[in-house]
């Protein structure tokens, strides 16, 4: 609200896109990609796909990271789209960070860790697919991950 007459505000959009089963869309998403794992305490634990691949393998960690970000970044999307509605054509998954956020009175800093993906993805299910990029996709979306940005192709 701009109480000053500060700043000309021009009235928000409606995000409301038409989509039918079939379309091709471009997309751009910053996403925190997890994999569930059962810990030795016997309760679930999230881990993020990249690191879990990596210790699966036996050392060269820093050889096999790309390799590990793609292989498991493009399974881990596709993943998303069976249960969302979409299927994954085109893809490229560049960028890969760990984020370590200081919380105040905790010992352990907030950690996780981000994939940058952009491609082109095919529409199976309109309003299953609408429903979830409204919703965000993967986990930490508290930390600015999930968004999906979408265009025509």
């Amino acid at each position: 609200m701009d109480c000053h007459n500060l700043f000309r505000l021009d009235e928000p959009k409606v995000f409301a896109p038409v989509l039918a089963a079939g379309d091709r869309l471009r997309f751009s998403l910053r996403a925190n990609a997890v994999v569930r794992r059962m810990g030795a305490n016997g309760r679930t634990a999230k881990h993020d796909v990249v690191m879990d691949a990596l210790r699966q393998r036996d050392g060269a960690r820093r050889e096999n990271r790309q390799e590990a970000m793609r292989e498991r970044g493009e399974a881990w999307l596709a993943e998303q789209g069976r249960r969302t509605g979409f299927d994954v054509g085109n893809v490229d998954i560049d960028g890969y960070q760990q984020h370590s956020i200081p919380r105040r009175g905790a010992a352990e800093p907030m950690r996780f860790s981000t994939l940058d993906i952009e491609g082109v993805l095919h529409v199976r299910d309109p309003r299953l697919f609408l429903s979830a990029v409204l919703r965000g996709f993967g986990s930490a979306k508290a930390y600015g991950c999930g968004l999906m940005l979408i265009r025509r192709a």
